[in-house]
């Protein structure tokens, strides 16, 4: 095979290209493709490119000419269906991703739906406690609104010492 092919090979081989060159090889004719209507083009990038040729065969004594793929033409073919396979490869790559994700929306809805009504029972939980301890701090802010300084130490101290008998050491925030 001579390479001069290849940057046609490279740039023009196309399904309809590799079907024609597959029909060729399989009936030795270019009957089929010139019957098909849509063959002008196609024929001819395939004599261009010299991937198909004529050979001469005698059948009941009578002298014809046949159409063959040639070496370029196989080489051709053979590219064009590792490219099918390696364009095969990416697509079912690709369709794992896309199953996969899909399963995981599956799943993840499907948690939602099973854990909505306990995340909404915790929040109204959580908004409850943060409330209840919203209005402890208003109240604190309310009792040491007329107190001095050392009567607020010395609450301090108070509840310093009530937590230190437990075994805990907390820090007073004023």
């Amino acid at each position: 095979m001579n390479h001069d092919h290849l940057p046609a090979l490279k740039r023009y081989t196309s399904q309809v290209q590799y079907d024609a060159l597959k029909t060729i090889e399989e009936t030795k004719s270019i009957k089929a493709l010139v019957f098909s209507g849509n063959s002008n083009r196609t024929l001819g990038v395939l004599v261009r490119s010299a991937w198909i040729n004529t050979f001469p065969y005698v059948d009941d004594g009578v002298k014809y000419e046949g159409w063959c793929v040639t070496e370029a033409g196989k080489h051709a073919m053979a590219l064009f269906e590792a490219q099918l396979k390696i364009e095969a490869v990416k697509k079912e790559k690709a369709q794992e991703y896309v199953d996969k994700y899909a399963k995981l929306l599956i799943a993840e809805y499907e948690m939602e739906l099973k854990n909505r009504p306990e995340i909404e029972r915790l929040a109204l939980v959580s908004q409850k406690l943060v409330d209840e301890l919203a209005e402890v701090r208003r109240e604190r802010a309310r009792a040491e609104y007329g107190m001095n300084g050392y009567d607020k130490h010395r609450g301090i101290d108070i509840a310093c010492k009530h937590y230190a008998d437990k075994g805990i050491h907390i820090r007073v925030r004023t």
